[in-house]
């Protein structure tokens, strides 16, 4: 029983931060993504009239 009792929480804990941190790099590369689409549309608009 006190094997089970202290393991649960702590595998609770860490698939919370594995789900908070796979989260966070999502959302870090869709905003990198997201800037750098913006980025391009403000800076490179000849780029694609020249094509």
């Amino acid at each position: 029983g006190m094997t089970t009792n202290v393991t649960t929480p702590t595998l609770y804990a860490l698939g919370t931060l594995t789900t908070m941190f796979s989260l966070v790099v999502i959302l870090t590369a869709m905003g990198i993504v997201f800037y750098m689409r913006k980025r391009r549309e403000r800076f490179g608009s000849d780029a694609g009239k020249g094509v």
